[in-house]
């Protein structure tokens, strides 16, 4: 039998350049000048801070003396893990700049689905006393870019005030790391264990620029056997489809109206098969569903195809279909 192709047209649808951003924790002063900055860590390129794990020493108790039994450090320091945008749940790649010599590392808290965008100390305030046992941050609570701002706090020491959050900019994630470590005091001379931290903020690219392509798509195969006519229904999309890489990308402040005309301007500036200019507004809006019904003759196989958009991660549904007769 001959292929016959029908055309079916579901009518009843209705350059960003920043500069990296420094987040420098605001410690007390005095506190600020104790200990030595370590070195810059960065995540691989295309990468981002998803998670972090804190090296602690456990509380010791406090010793009028202060001696190497009772010199109380905490905080020793802040490891980053890094990964593309997406991969939920995985630790990935680890960074971590200077570190104190007590402790030991606890658990590893990872963001949902966005990335780290901020972070937040809790620091012990110095006290100017010859007796008093210093111990300065003491625990951190990191910023995830997810839809609900999710809060992540460390398993730190519950010790001294929490200071101002520090946040990236619009479009913006944590990348790197520089922190702030007391390794020269000898234990029971008040060693405070971490002093300081930074972290650097990298900006998340625009994930509409992408190559975009069109391409027809098998979406369902209807099968009538039987000897009468038969509707059979469907569940056709539509729009701009989300995976959960670019749900990250998008966390960090990018709209769905900017990836909406993002996509519309990429596609109807290609030449290709399929006229983009033509699709309405719905197939430029978040991906929804509608059924459809197709009559199918007796004995007659029908096979429905779909032109979808691809670009990147994003697939775009639009509203031209074609009936296929095998």
């Amino acid at each position: 039998m001959a292929h016959k192709l029908i055309l079916l047209i579901l009518t009843s649808y209705p350059l960003f350049v920043k500069t990296d951003l420094i987040l420098e924790s605001p410690v007390t002063p005095t506190v600020g000048t104790w200990g030595t900055w370590g070195n810059w860590e960065e995540c691989p390129p295309g990468e981002y801070a998803t998670g972090f794990q804190l090296k602690v020493e456990a509380n010791l108790g406090y010793s009028a003396t202060s001696d190497a039994a009772h010199d109380d450090t905490s905080l020793n320091a802040v490891k980053l893990f890094c990964n593309k945008p997406g991969a939920k749940g995985i630790a990935g790649n680890s960074i971590l700049s200077s570190e104190g010599n007590f402790g030991s590392w606890g658990q590893i808290y990872q963001c949902d689905v966005g990335l780290v965008t901020g972070f937040q100390l809790q620091e012990e305030l110095h006290e100017e006393k010859s007796d008093y046992d210093d111990t300065a941050v003491n625990n951190v609570k990191i910023i995830c870019s997810d839809p609900s701002l999710l809060v992540l706090t460390g398993d730190g020491i519950d010790w001294g005030v929490w200071k101002s959050v520090q946040h990236c900019s619009s479009k913006q994630a944590v990348c790197g790391i520089q922190t702030r470590v007391d390794l020269d005091t000898p234990k029971g001379n008040d060693s405070v264990g971490l002093v300081s931290l930074n972290m650097k903020c990298c900006d998340v690219p625009d994930p509409t620029s992408c190559c975009p392509k069109d391409q027809i798509e098998a979406v369902a195969t209807f099968d009538n056997q039987s000897p009468e006519d038969r509707t059979f229904h469907f569940q056709s999309r539509r729009g701009i489809s989300i995976t959960q890489k670019e749900r990250a990308v998008m966390s960090v402040g990018y709209s769905m109206k900017e990836i909406s005309s993002g996509l519309k301007a990429n596609f109807d500036d290609q030449v290709s098969g399929h006229n983009w200019e033509k699709e309405s507004s719905i197939t430029w809006a978040q991906e929804t569903t509608k059924e459809i019904s197709l009559n199918v003759p007796a004995g007659t196989k029908l096979s429905l195809e779909q032109v979808v958009g691809v670009c990147r991660n994003f697939r775009v549904y639009t509203n031209e279909f074609a009936v296929v007769e095998n």
